[in-house]
C-alpha cells in the first residue's frame, strides 16, 4: 500500500487537475469580483457560480482519485486501460481549459489558430501526434503533465481561500434589496391630473428609424405616433453610455463621469462641477412629482433604479444587465434546474470540449452554445419586461411612468418573418427595430384599452444612438455593413400631448437632458399644446 504522503500527492494532483477542468469558471469569478461592481447586481449573483465551482470541482477531483487508485491497484488490464483513459481525457481537458484562457489574452492569436487556414492543419497534427505520445512516450508525457499539474497546485490552494474571502466581504442579500419611497398609498386617479408615460428605448437610432430607414422595415407604430407629435429632428443625447445618460436624463444635468459607489449608488460628476455627489441625492423627475402629489411608477433596465432612486418612486421594477456579467445568470439557472441541475449543466458545459473551442476569443461565456443560451435568457427577460410595461401603462392610479427597455439594443432578438422575439440566431438592428415598433405598438393598444391614451403625454426618446463595434455592442455583420461610415449623433424625440391629433415638427437641434425640464412643466399644466413645447423648447435650448 502506499503511504500516506503518497496519498496526498495524489490528491493534490486530481484536486489541481480538477480545477484546471473549470478553468474558465474560475477566471470567470475572479474577473466579476476584479472588475464588476455588485451595483449593477440584482442579487448576490456569483455565490452560485462559487458553490457549483467548488462542489464540481471535489465531484471530479473524487473521481479522478478512485480512477488514479484504479490504475495503481487494479489486476485487470481492461480496468486500467479505461480508467487511464478517462484520468487522459481530464489531463487533456485542463490543458484545453488553460489554453482556452490564455487565447482570451490575446485575440488575434486566438483568430489566428482557429481561423478555416489554420485550424484543421493544428488538429491534424494533434491527432498525428496523440498515438506516438501514447505509445512511444507516455510515461514521459504523464510525468510532465503531473508536474505542470502540481506546479498549479497552489493555484488550487488559492482558488479556495479566495472563495471563503469573496463570502466574508461579498454584502448580504439584503443589501440589494430596494430603498422603500416614503408611503404613499395608491388610490384612485384624481380627475384632470395630468398623466404622463417616458419611454427610453435604448439605442433607438434617429437615421436608422426616421431619415434612411432600411428596406423592407415597417416601423408603422413609430410612424403613426409621429404623425400626432411633436417631431424633433436634430436631437443628441446626454452620452453615448448608458451609465451617463440615463442620470442626465433623470436629473436633467449632463453628467460628464459615473462611478459606482456602492451597491445602491452611483457617483456622478456633472459637467463644470468640481467633484461628485450622489445620484439618491439629487433633485429629479420622480422627487419633483411625488413632491405634487402625483404617484410615480417605473420599470427600467441596467441601472438598479429601485435601489438608488426607490425613496423617489411608488413603484420600481428593475431588470440588470447580464452582458456585464456572464455568471450572473447562474442564479437563475439554479432556480430553473435546482442545485444538482445546475451542477450538471456546468459540468456538462466546462467539460465539453467542443464548446470549449467555439470561440474563445470573444471572451468567456460566448462560446456557440453559451451565446445561444444568453439569446434565449434575454428574450425571457424582455418578455418579462414587456408584460410587465403593458400592466404599468395602463394602470391609471400612476400619473407619472417611465420605462427604460432594453431594446433596439443589440443583441438581435425579434424575427420580422414570424413577428416574434424568437432569440434565435441570424438577426440584427434593423429587426430589433421592428421589434420595438411592436412593443410600442403593444404599449399604446394597453393605453388604449384603459381609456388613458388621448389623455396622456408620451415623450419617446433614446439614451445614446446605434454605436459602433467599438463599444462591444454585438452587432452582426451585416450592422455593421448598415452603419460603415454612417454612424449618425442623433436620436428620437416624439413628445404625444393630451389629444393631439396633428405633427409639428420642431427642426433646432438640442441635447435631450432637457427633457426633465420639459416633462415637469407638462406636469404643471404650464403646456397643454404641441405649440407651447416648441415655444418651451426654442427658450430652453436656444433653437
Amino acid at each position: 500500500m502506499p503511504r500516506l504522503p503518497q496519498r496526498f500527492k495524489d490528491f493534490a494532483l486530481c484536486f489541481s487537475v480538477a480545477n484546471l477542468c473549470y478553468f474558465r469558471s474560475w477566471t470567470a469569478l475572479e474577473e466579476i469580483h476584479r472588475s464588476v461592481s455588485d451595483y449593477f447586481a440584482q442579487q448576490r449573483s456569483s455565490v452560485e457560480l462559487e458553490l457549483l465551482t467548488v462542489v464540481n470541482a471535489l465531484l471530479l477531483t473524487g473521481i479522478l482519485w478512485l480512477l488514479l487508485l484504479i490504475v495503481g491497484d487494479s489486476r485487470s488490464r481492461l480496468i486500467r486501460y479505461t480508467a487511464g483513459a478517462f484520468l487522459t481525457l481530464a489531463f487533456g481537458t485542463a490543458g484545453i481549459q488553460f489554453g482556452y484562457c490564455v487565447l482570451q489574452q490575446s485575440p488575434r492569436l486566438a483568430r489566428t489558430i482557429l481561423s478555416p487556414a489554420c485550424a484543421p492543419w493544428l488538429i491534424s497534427l494533434a491527432l498525428a501526434a496523440l498515438p506516438v505520445i501514447v505509445v512511444g512516450w507516455f510515461q514521459t508525457a504523464a510525468r510532465v503533465a503531473s508536474a505542470i499539474a502540481m506546479f498549479m497546485f497552489p493555484k488550487t490552494v488559492m482558488n479556495v481561500l479566495l472563495v471563503a474571502w469573496w463570502a466574508i466581504i461579498t454584502p448580504p442579500p439584503q443589501a440589494y434589496a430596494s430603498r422603500p419611497a416614503p408611503g404613499t398609498a395608491l388610490g384612485t386617479q384624481a380627475g384632470g391630473s395630468p398623466r404622463l408615460v417616458w419611454i427610453i428605448f435604448d439605442e433607438l437610432d434617429q437615421r436608422l428609424a426616421f431619415v434612411e430607414r432600411p428596406e423592407g422595415v415597417d416601423l408603422g407604430e413609430f410612424d403613426r405616433l409621429r404623425s400626432q407629435s411633436l417631431f424633433a429632428t436634430a436631437e443628441r443625447s446626454p452620452a453615448m453610455h448608458t451609465l451617463l445618460s440615463l442620470p442626465s436624463l433623470v436629473t436633467g444635468r449632463t453628467v460628464v463621469k459615473a462611478d459606482p459607489g456602492g451597491i445602491s449608488e452611483l457617483m456622478l460628476w456633472y459637467q463644470g462641477a468640481p467633484s461628485a455627489v450622489p445620484w439618491s441625492s439629487q433633485p429629479n423627475l420622480f422627487r419633483e412629482a411625488r413632491g405634487a402629489g402625483l404617484r410615480v411608477g417605473l420599470l427600467g433596465w441596467y441601472h438598479p433604479y429601485c435601489r438608488v432612486l426607490g425613496a423617489d418612486l411608488d413603484s420600481c421594477a428593475w431588470f440588470p444587465v447580464t452582458d456585464i456579467a456572464p455568471a450572473f445568470r447562474w442564479k437563475a439557472w439554479t432556480e430553473r434546474f435546482g442545485i444538482l441541475g445546475a451542477l450538471g449543466r456546468q459540468f456538462s458545459r466546462e467539460f465539453a470540449l467542443g464548446e470549449v473551442l467555439s470561440g474563445p476569443e470573444a471572451g468567456y461565456g460566448t462560446s456557440l452554445p453559451e451565446r445561444l443560451s444568453s439569446l434565449e435568457d434575454k428574450t425571457e427577460e424582455l418578455a418579462e419586461i414587456r408584460r410587465r410595461a403593458l400592466e404599468l401603462v395602463g394602470d391609471f392610479r400612476f400619473q407619472l411612468v417611465f420605462l427604460h427597455l432594453p431594446i433596439p439594443h443589440p443583441p438581435a432578438l425579434y424575427d420580422p418573418r414570424t413577428k416574434r422575439f424568437t432569440g434565435k440566431p441570424g438577426h440584427g438592428y434593423s429587426d430589433n427595430l421592428q421589434g420595438a415598433d411592436q412593443i410600442l405598438g403593444d404599449l399604446r393598444r394597453a393605453m388604449e384599452h384603459a381609456g388613458l391614451w388621448d389623455r396622456s403625454a408620451v415623450l419617446i426618446s433614446s439614451d445614446h444612438p446605434l454605436r459602433g463595434p467599438e463599444y462591444g455592442a454585438g452587432l452582426t455583420e451585416d450592422d455593421k455593413r448598415l452603419i460603415r461610415g454612417k454612424l449618425s449623433p442623433f436620436v428620437p424625440f416624439l413628445l404625444k400631448l393630451p389629444d393631439q391629433q396633428r405633427t409639428v415638427t420642431f427642426s433646432p437641434g438640442f441635447n435631450t437632458v432637457v427633457s426633465r425640464g420639459l416633462l415637469e412643466s407638462i406636469l404643471r399644466g404650464a403646456i397643454a399644446g404641441p405649440e407651447q413645447a416648441a415655444e418651451w423648447l426654442s427658450a430652453h435650448t436656444g433653437g
